[in-house]
């Protein structure tokens, strides 16, 4: 057997395949050399079609500011006409740069890979051809429309404000410089939205400010004080109601020799406004008055005497406030409403009910009407006619005119207010038209006076004179009041209202609607005509009142049992207090 054997020339079968794979490799990187060579070669070619857009846009611009300095001053264009021109040129290269760069965003979407043409045809343009979805999306990316499954439009320019504060239209700017710059894409729902969320407590506190806690502190100096509660004090707002809160105070607190203090809740208020019209209602208050803006949540700390400080509210919310920082006992609650009928069943109903029916809180309630309604009506408070007191209001700054009427056009009032559901403004201005209609009243012998809140212009047929009065004093209310013939003043409610009695007291026939136990208001004055709320009823009364003659106005007037005297009208209401709350024993 030989020993020495030839050496083999051939390559063994294992490094030939060795081989091949290390050819394999070379080749393959090769090739994606070459694709990313030819991609980037792709994306420079575009980036270099923006930059020479760009250069050609520039030169338009300094070709035409050249024009515009070789004009010889000579032979120059008035400045307005070379004003006019700069502007065309100028709306001019703004349109040209604008079209100019629609075109390339178009081509640079056409060609992203990120942007699905059938998708989005599918999804925003059904029906339209497919070429036209790139030039949509130029156009309309803003609405937050999405490219394609792989690119979420409004996330990108919330992971980049730069984009978004530049309005770039988002996959444009990837394509141009976001993909070079490594800037984050995401897909449509990759982030879910963050859902805001409030504390509960904010919740509560924004929605009851109105029944805050009244802020106190304490207070060492000693003496009787009457406080009274109310919204606000002003001009505009001494009417009705608030009118009455003050009387009362000051007639408690003369009768008492205490002082008198007005909290606002909302506004700043006038003591020099309060005077006056305590003047004008012929009440006398001799001790001191001050005033004081207790806002909710962030007015002043009333100073508080504890057991020298008597409050007299105005409201269930004014109740609600007050009641949370002053013992009950301490509190006289004015109701001149049935204040849940502002409401209907819900939140708000539920927390005046609950004020109404502290059975520690005294009430003082205006007119006899509304006590039999909160007592014997369809849903009586509780125990209220024990806690309460009741009085009729009195009228001595509402008086009729000296002598006849003036021998013009007779005169129509009307109260209405549109944003107060109970007043029935609607009803109201329904009868006032079906009236002129009708030939109840002539347009060309009345002249009509609308009075009250937020009341729009308008006119009625026949074109009559109407005269809007939205701001009044109370002295220019009772000037106006004794011009009027006949009143129109709507009510809803179960109680007189103040209207239908300062028209009556003025010398004019007021015409008014029944509501539950109101149904006649003749036990008043027979000058106030009281009917059932159809508009049949009330052009019937409207009737009568037009055609009732001067006599027997003025026998009614006579025959009238409304007061006239504050301090009468309060004196059994004031000594019914004075037994209840500890304070007043004196």
């Amino acid at each position: 057997m030989p020993t020495n054997l030839p050496l083999s020339t051939s390559t063994p079968p294992l490094c030939t395949a060795g081989s091949a794979i290390t050819d394999g490799v070379a080749k393959a990187n090769a090739e994606s050399s070459a694709l990313r060579s030819e991609e980037q070669r792709r994306w420079n070619r575009l980036e270099l079609e923006a930059a020479l857009e760009r250069c050609a846009e520039l030169r338009l611009q300094l070709e035409a500011a050249k024009k515009i300095q070789a004009t010889p001053a000579t032979v120059a264009p008035p400045l307005a006409l070379s004003t006019t021109i700069v502007k065309l040129l100028r709306r001019a290269v703004h349109r040209y740069r604008a079209k100019r760069r629609i075109s390339r965003d178009i081509k640079l979407i056409e060609a992203s890979p990120l942007f699905d043409r059938q998708a989005y045809v599918r999804a925003y343009l059904p029906g339209t051809p497919p070429r036209k979805a790139a030039e949509h999306y130029a156009l309309h990316w803003h609405e937050g429309l999405q490219p394609s499954d792989e690119f979420d439009t409004n996330q990108y320019l919330l992971d980049h404000p730069d984009v978004a504060a530049a309005h770039l239209n988002p996959l444009v700017h990837f394509e141009i410089s976001g993909r070079r710059e490594g800037r984050k894409i995401r897909k449509p729902g990759d982030v879910k939205p963050i859902i805001p969320t409030i504390p509960f407590e904010q919740v509560l506190q924004t929605g009851l400010a109105h029944i805050a806690p009244l802020r106190i502190m304490d207070d060492s100096s000693l003496g009787l004080r009457i406080n009274v509660v109310t919204d606000s004090i002003g001009p505009a707002s001494l009417f009705g109601g608030v009118a009455t809160a003050l009387v009362l105070a000051a007639c408690v607190a003369e009768r008492k020799g205490a002082a008198l203090r007005l909290i606002t809740r909302n506004a700043d208020g006038s003591t020099d406004v309060v005077r006056q019209l305590l003047e004008l209602n012929q009440v006398q208050f001799t001790g001191e008055l001050t005033m004081l803006e207790s806002a909710p949540n962030s007015g002043y700390y009333v100073p508080l005497r504890r057991e020298d400080d008597v409050f007299i509210t105005t409201s269930w919310w004014t109740t609600a406030g007050v009641r949370k920082s002053i013992a009950s006992e301490q509190i006289i609650y004015l109701l001149q409403e049935d204040e849940r009928m502002f409401y209907g069943y819900g939140d708000e109903r539920v927390r005046c009910e609950e004020v109404l029916s502290d059975e520690s809180i005294v009430f003082a309630l205006n007119t006899q009407l509304l006590q039999r309604h909160l007592t014997q009506g369809p849903n009586p408070i509780a125990g209220l006619a024990g806690r309460s007191t009741y009085f009729e209001p009195a009228f001595p700054s509402m008086r009729s005119a000296e002598g006849s009427r003036s021998s013009g056009k007779r005169r129509f009032f009307f109260y209405g207010r549109p944003n107060n559901l109970r007043n029935l403004y609607l009803r109201g201005l329904e009868v006032i038209t079906q009236s002129l209609l009708q030939g109840i009243l002539d347009p060309n012998e009345w002249e009509f006076h609308f009075a009250g809140k937020d009341l729009p212009n308008g006119t009625l047929p026949g074109n009559p004179d109407i005269h809007f009065h939205q701001q009044m004093d109370w002295g220019d209310y009772a000037e106006l009041l004794r011009t009027i013939d006949v009143g129109l003043t709507l009510m809803d409610t179960p109680h007189p209202s103040y209207p239908p009695l300062d028209l009556a007291c003025s010398g004019a026939i007021a015409v008014t609607n029944s509501s539950g136990i109101k149904t006649d208001l003749s036990s008043y004055s027979k000058n106030i005509i009281c009917v059932p709320p159809t508009v049949d009823a009330l052009l019937e009364a409207i009737r009568q009142a037009a055609g009732m003659n001067e006599s027997k106005r003025l026998e009614n007037m006579e025959t009238a049992s409304i007061q006239k005297d504050w301090n009468t009208a309060l004196a059994s209401s004031i000594d019914f207090l004075s037994n209840r709350i500890r304070a007043l024993h004196v």
